[in-house]
């Protein structure tokens, strides 16, 4: 191979591996730029509250998952609807106004940090039907005091199972 080759050769390996590293960066990091960005255009600060819904496997073709939030007494948004497989996780993304509810003073150094945002509450409903009308049910409120800008909340999903 000429030496002109050789360093073409080098420099698409090179330009791939950045590439590919580049990828990862926004694939690991996807929440806080989407976070970023939208405060950057919307002028006012955002976080991100994230539900990560795990649905048992149960006996069962499909499972509707279906995430309310409540903002405010008389305001609610669904966040998440569809369907899934028993067995994997859903995860629900809500951007919200970064509101500090709370704030703490660190002793040693004096400086104030958040303690929370503005509490959330999510209505979190999973329902599993089955050809013979049994269905695996679950419905829970879950109130989420968010402390960082991007937030992750776990649901844990047990089941009741009920005849129709």
């Amino acid at each position: 191979m000429s030496r002109g080759l050789q360093s073409t050769a080098e420099a698409l390996v090179i330009t791939f591996l950045m590439a590919l590293a580049g990828v990862f960066v926004v694939l690991l990091f996807q929440d806080y730029l989407v976070v970023a960005l939208s405060s950057w255009i919307s002028g006012e600060p955002k976080m991100m509250v994230k539900l990560e819904i795990y649905v048992p496997r149960v006996d069962a073709e499909y499972c509707a998952v279906v995430v309310i939030g409540f903002g405010s007494p008389s305001h609610s948004d669904v966040v998440y609807a569809g369907e899934v497989s028993p067995g994997r996780m859903v995860v629900a993304r809500e951007l919200r106004p970064a509101v500090v509810a709370k704030w703490s003073y660190d002793p040693e150094t004096g400086e104030r940090r958040v303690e929370y945002y503005e509490p959330v509450e999510y209505l979190v409903v999973v329902n599993c039907p089955r050809e013979d009308g049994t269905a695996y049910q679950y419905g829970r409120i879950h109130q989420v005091f968010p402390r960082a800008l991007v937030w992750t909340h776990w649901v844990e999903v047990s089941f009741s199972e009920s005849e129709h």
